[in-house]
């Protein structure tokens, strides 16, 4: 809590539940996106073409925008936010104690959980990943049920071996 006004820094407002680096590219966008705004007023006044400055807010838009996008297309390439999940879970895995892993893990996987089926991946895919993400930060209920869900969409999932025990585990 705030001294000054009684306000949670970690509990709500702009930056509620986003780890550091989502914090830092969000501030950065919005500073870019002033200047931007700046110049192209300053362009406007001296009567000059403001074409040639437009292309350019498109960076900071997708720089504050980042938390919140699952995923994106363009320019013959995707990036999504399974890949995200995968790789910070695997990151987690090689060192558990790592608060900072554990972190930016948990704020992927609740903006991958609030993404829901929009992501370009398969059922059986999603699920696996989430199950994934579960079992590393050690919810092993959530991790069941993402688990069975994975499995019912495709029965013949490989399963990594420390989690086969998850399987039709009833969740607490």
């Amino acid at each position: 809590m705030n001294e000054t006004n009684g306000t949670d820094l970690n509990g709500s407002g702009l930056f509620a539940g986003l780890p550091g680096y989502d914090k830092i590219l969000m501030v950065l966008g919005i500073i870019l996106f002033v200047l931007l705004a700046a110049g192209f007023f300053v362009m406007l006044m001296q009567k000059r073409k403001v074409t040639m400055l437009l292309p350019f807010f498109i960076l900071p838009i997708i720089m504050i925008g980042y938390p919140s996008i699952s995923s994106f297309s363009g320019g013959g390439f995707t990036v999504e936010m399974n890949a995200t999940l995968t790789s910070e879970t695997q990151a987690l895995e090689k060192n558990p104690h790592d608060a900072t892993a554990k972190e930016n893990l948990q704020a992927t996987l609740t903006k991958a959980v609030a993404a829901g089926h929009n992501l370009k991946v398969s059922p059986q895919v999603y699920f696996y990943a989430l199950a994934q993400a579960h079992f590393a930060l050690g919810n092993t209920n959530a991790a069941t049920v993402s688990l069975n869900k994975a499995v019912q969409a495709n029965p013949k999932l490989v399963i990594d071996p420390k989690m086969r025990f998850l399987l039709k585990r009833a969740p607490q």
